[in-house]
């Protein structure tokens, strides 16, 4: 069965193949609880807030846990989290009703979405984060004006890989050592259960962030690598590889079906494609820039050149994304800067030794050097 998101309904789709994807389908979701309330009173269905829906006829879990076991899938905080309730009707007449869902820790759903693109289904849609309800939620929370999570009493559980009913993996959070001062406020947690030969196998994982580590450790002598880093470093790093700090800014096509001969822009060598995907991924660049992801070619660099900043805010945004996915590891961020992160993903499971890749070995070098 070919499934389309609920979301986005078209004439050959309704609540019944919702339902059967549901139990027959895989998935990794936040669970979800509203009220005290687990299930959909009208389909049975689990409350829920879906990340990724996967083809079952080339996905395996394993895949599927392979991507989700290196993201720090931590329960979005309800007080971070805004709502809209919307109706979505279908051409067969079906009306579903969605809670979507706005805010900084949505946003990470999204971030966590774009991580598994190699997989699942083909996407006709933006995917956008929410929670299909029954009427009679949806009228609650319509009628009580509640403006977050929180306030509707909405809870987000620690993530799961659901294989129809089957919970085939869970994703515990966990207290992580400090990142130093640039860390995502959603790195402080971190978990995964892993998967061998196809079976459930539990890590127990924990580490203990104490107040003591971070006043009695001298700025100047920090205990491991992650505190050494430095976001802004990477970016100048970055530039010195990709423009030599921005005096060649001259690129040349990028090729391949997803660049063609669209070309780099600027000094970090940003593609349009991540100009366009990063601008569109943030509400606050797309309600300001949202004209961007519409141009192609000269037409996106000259919409740069008349926006001066643009680009450092898209960089910035950008890298921050890398090192969500792939931690603050210079070679891990030189590699993906020019692979992307499902081509950094795909790389990893077939055991490339991306470290070695010419790129990364560049940006690392002019990271250590203080370029």
């Amino acid at each position: 069965m070919k499934y389309i998101h609920p979301q986005y309904l078209t004439k050959n789709e309704s609540a019944a193949a919702y339902k059967k994807y549901a139990e027959t389908g895989m998935g990794l979701m936040f669970p979800v609880r509203i009220g005290g309330k687990t299930h959909m009173s009208d389909t049975g269905i689990p409350y829920h807030s879906t990340i990724k829906l996967f083809d079952t006829s080339k996905d395996k879990p394993e895949h599927a846990h392979e991507v989700a076991s290196r993201l720090s899938m931590n329960p979005p905080d309800s007080k971070e989290v805004h709502l809209e309730p919307a109706t979505l009707k279908s051409r067969d007449g079906h009306v579903l009703h969605v809670i979507k869902l706005h805010g900084p820790h949505a946003d990470v759903i999204k971030e966590h979405h774009g991580a598994f693109s190699h997989l699942g289904y083909q996407e006709k849609y933006q995917f956008a984060p929410h929670i299909t309800v029954d009427k009679p939620t949806w009228d609650h929370i319509v009628n009580s004006g509640h403006k977050t999570a929180h306030d509707a009493g909405i809870q987000f559980m620690p993530a799961e890989l659901r294989h129809g009913h089957k919970v085939v993996s869970s994703y515990k959070p966990k207290v992580a050592a400090p990142a130093g001062g640039d860390a995502h406020k959603e790195d402080k947690l971190a978990a995964s259960e892993d998967l061998q030969k196809g079976a459930i196998r539990n890590i127990g994982i924990a580490a203990v962030m104490g107040a003591a580590l971070a006043t009695s450790t001298p700025a100047k002598t920090p205990t491991h690598q992650a505190s050494q880093y430095s976001s802004q470093k990477m970016l100048s790093a970055i530039a010195h590889v990709e423009s030599s700090g921005g005096r060649n800014t001259k690129h040349a096509a990028g090729g391949g079906a997803i660049h063609g001969a669209e070309h780099a822009y600027g000094k970090f060598g940003l593609m349009p494609e991540t100009i366009r995907e990063t601008i569109g991924m943030h509400r606050d660049l797309s309600a300001k820039h949202g004209k961007a992801t519409m141009l192609r070619g000269k037409d996106l660099h000259h919409y740069m050149q008349d926006n001066p900043g643009l680009e450092d805010v898209v960089a910035t945004k950008h890298l921050k994304r890398l090192e969500h996915h792939f931690g603050r590891k210079p070679a891990d961020i030189g590699y993906s800067w020019l692979q992307g992160v499902s081509g950094t993903y795909k790389a990893k499971r077939n055991n490339v030794d991306t470290d070695s890749h010419w790129h990364a070995k560049k940006v690392k070098d002019a990271y250590l050097k203080g370029k």
